[in-house]
């Protein structure tokens, strides 16, 4: 059974994670694109995306992993919580997210089974009977290049609503590509700007950076 009541309002092309406000996109400039490929197949979206940046592999992973925190990194997640894990070594997060294309918004709920494997990599398996997805897997795979990072992110999602023939696959992806470039840079920038490493990350601070401008 569901856990939500939806929002009765029609959907978006906003379907992926950790997506932030198009003012801060230009904020970070050491941030280096090196792959960036979104493609569509009967009714699935996949995505690769690979990029260095400047700064440590452990303060990016504290950023991706502070899960009540996710919605400082975007202003289209309103709500970001931890679920009781139905399994050890897993944590099972909850998002809402508020997300308008042109003139049409709807509210979206994601809920994610997410645990790291041996080499690092976190992996986040979408819970269907739960989300607005119905089906979906993720892959965050960090790696230190000296003092930078390298930030490989790999996800396939199928959509479990009706997206309105008027937007199509190409504006659905061109949004994907701008929000997830613009969303590292926002995780970027909080890490580097924020984050000291081996403490965990309040709401205040993650509001201070926020509010400050500085990303």
């Amino acid at each position: 059974m569901n856990i939500r009541n939806l929002n009765p309002r029609w959907p978006t092309a906003l379907l992926l994670v950790l997506l932030m406000c198009v003012g801060h996109a230009g904020s970070v400039a050491a941030a280096q694109l090196i792959r960036l490929d979104v493609d569509h197949s009967e009714g699935t979206y996949t995505i690769r995306l690979e990029m260095e940046l400047d700064v440590s592999a452990d303060r990016v992973q504290q950023v991706l992993t502070n899960y009540r925190q996710l919605h400082h990194l975007s202003p289209s997640i309103v709500e970001s919580r931890r679920l009781p894990s139905p399994h050890d070594g897993y944590a099972r997060v909850f998002t809402r997210m508020d997300s308008c294309v042109l003139f049409i918004c709807r509210e979206l709920i994601r809920v994610e089974d997410i645990y790291q494997t041996a080499s690092g990599d976190l992996v986040a398996v979408i819970v269907p009977e739960q989300s607005d997805f119905k089906a979906g897997t993720a892959l965050w795979r960090i790696t230190r290049r000296g003092q930078h990072t390298l930030l490989v992110y790999e996800a396939s999602m199928q959509p479990g609503f009706f997206i309105p023939p008027m937007f199509g696959s190409y504006l659905v992806k061109k949004k994907m590509e701008h929000e997830l470039l613009t969303s590292i840079n926002r995780i970027e920038c909080c890490a580097s700007s924020l984050v000291p490493s081996g403490e965990d990350v309040t709401g205040d601070e993650f509001a201070k950076i926020e509010h400050s401008g500085i990303c």
